[in-house]
């Protein structure tokens, strides 16, 4: 359930079925990152994942949702955290490609 006080609206964002930790929001409020438990068979890769967690991203604006990786059961997952790059580093790109 989310909830906007200055508003005074609430809306339910997902069941929250199979989801393993607490949702983790990025800096600026749209998006959140969360595990879930991996439902076995996988579709896009064609592989099992017996035991495995998915990272899923969630976009606050229009309930988008995708996961982000797969971990296996052995990998410690004791927080999961957001990266903020400060905006004064300049990206380096190294190898034959270079982003448009």
């Amino acid at each position: 359930m989310l909830r906007d006080s200055a508003a005074g609206s609430e809306r339910t964002l997902f069941s929250g079925e199979h989801v393993l930790t607490p949702l983790y929001w990025s800096p600026n409020s749209r998006y959140f990152i969360y595990l879930i438990d991996s439902k076995g068979f996988d579709a896009t890769t064609i592989r099992l994942m017996a035991d495995g967690y998915d990272l899923m991203v969630y976009r606050v604006s229009d309930g988008a949702s995708g996961r982000l990786a797969q971990i296996f059961s052995g990998h410690p997952h004791k927080g999961l955290a957001w990266l903020t790059i400060p905006e004064d580093v300049k990206p380096q790109y190294y190898g034959p490609w270079k982003p448009s």
